[in-house]
C-alpha cells in the first residue's frame, strides 16, 4: 500500500507534522523532507485491513492452478507498475488469532492463505476457487502483530 493511499486523518496524528496537511502529496513531501519518522515506521503503526482466502495446502497447491493465477496477477501488476499487494502464506500465523477460533476449527492442520489489501481481488479469488474460506482482519494489533507471518512447521 502506498503512503499516498492512507487516509489523511490517520496520517496526520501519526506523523505529528507541524505543518497543516492539505493533501496526500504534502504528507509524502513532509515525510521525505522532515524525516521525523521513516516510511517503515508509518507502515508498522497504521492499522491496515487485510482480506484473505484460506484453504488446505492440497487444494491451493495441487488441485487448483493457484501458481498460474498469482503469476498472471504479478505480471499484470508489473505492466501497470503497481506495487504487489498480495501474498501467499503457508501456515499463516494470523489464523491463530482469537478472532479466528471458529474458522481454524474447520480448517485442516496444513493450510495456506492468500492475503491482500485489495478486497476485490480476494472476492474474485473466492468466486474463482469456490472451496475456500474468506475473511478479513485489521493489523497490526496485539493479537496479530505481524499479519504476513507464517508458523514454522
Amino acid at each position: 500500500m502506498l503512503l499516498s493511499e492512507f487516509p489523511l486523518n490517520l496520517l496526520k496524528p501519526i506523523l505529528e507534522l507541524e505543518i497543516e496537511v492539505k493533501n496526500r502529496d504534502e504528507v509524502e513531501e513532509a515525510v521525505d523532507v522532515d524525516m521525523k519518522i521513516s516510511r517503515k515506521e508509518v507502515f508498522s503503526t497504521i492499522l491496515t485491513e487485510y482480506y484473505f482466502i484460506i484453504a488446505s495446502n492440497k487444494f491451493l497447491l495441487i488441485d487448483e492452478p493457484i501458481e498460474e493465477i498469482l503469476r498472471e496477477r504479478t505480471q499484470h501488476y508489473r505492466r501497470l507498475t503497481k506495487i504487489t499487494d498480495f501474498w501467499f502464506l503457508k501456515s499463516p500465523k494470523f489464523i491463530d488469532s482469537v478472532e479466528f477460533t471458529n474458522l481454524k476449527a474447520t480448517l485442516p492442520e496444513k493450510c495456506s492463505a492468500i492475503v491482500s489489501t485489495d478486497k476485490i481481488f480476494i472476492t474474485w479469488l473466492k468466486l474463482r476457487l469456490n472451496n475456500v474460506a474468506m475473511g478479513s482482519f485489521v493489523a497490526p494489533t496485539k493479537d496479530i502483530p505481524s499479519p504476513l507471518e507464517s508458523n514454522s512447521r
